[in-house]
């Protein structure tokens, strides 16, 4: 996989280009951060001092300026030898993300960092999303809130959508997006347009 980029002109997408941050390894599903300054990433790309490719995937950023790309930065305090993938952030750059390091419910669960004066802090679980199921890509509200998270049911082997609301400092219980989610079809990777009109 890679990331392309396009440029809105005279009212249309145009003008493909792969990112100058691209490599010859897997990169997928970019997210900025709300201010615009920041892309993350899911990418297999090999870690800082090593030039062995890991097994898992790992998420990274890079710094957006007018137009530039700085370095891609692998986040240290976030990742570990298991899976870490599908960022999101909030306005405050809490940093939520799917794992499947030891300590959740199910085999992927969404976990959060704070970001306190630009530096991650240990990710922890957050226990009220998560099931016995896998939880996977999400997107949670700038201000927080609310979160849409997509879940795979093993029972059934359906994925769907779910939101929770943020009520009285936690997360409530996920429920279905009953308007959207339809029988044998997989809805997955939600996200919101930056001012809130549009859920694709």
């Amino acid at each position: 996989y890679r990331i392309f980029q396009l440029k809105f002109k005279d009212n249309q997408w145009c003008c493909e280009t792969e990112v100058p941050f691209s490599s010859e390894f897997t990169d997928y599903h970019p997210v900025f951060s709300p201010d615009g300054k920041w892309l993350y990433f899911n990418s297999d790309r090999p870690i800082p001092n090593s030039e062995k490719q890991p097994e898992k995937i790992n998420i990274w950023r890079i710094k957006y300026n007018d137009g530039i790309w700085d370095k891609p930065e692998y986040l240290t305090a976030i990742n570990t030898e298991n899976h870490e993938s599908y960022p999101t952030i909030s306005n405050m750059g809490t940093l939520y993300f799917n794992s499947d390091r030891s300590g959740g419910k199910g085999s992927m669960d969404i976990y959060k960092s704070e970001n306190i004066d630009g530096k991650f802090l240990k990710p922890i679980l957050v226990e009220q999303l998560n099931s016995k199921d896998s939880e996977n890509d999400m997107f949670v509200d700038p201000q927080v809130q609310f979160i849409i998270l997509n879940r795979y049911l093993f029972d059934t082997k359906e994925i769907e959508l779910f939101i929770s609301y943020y009520k009285n400092g936690k997360w409530l219980k996920p429920e279905p997006l009953t308007s959207i989610n339809e029988t044998g079809v997989w809805e997955l990777t939600p996200t919101l347009s930056p001012d809130g009109n549009y859920l694709f």
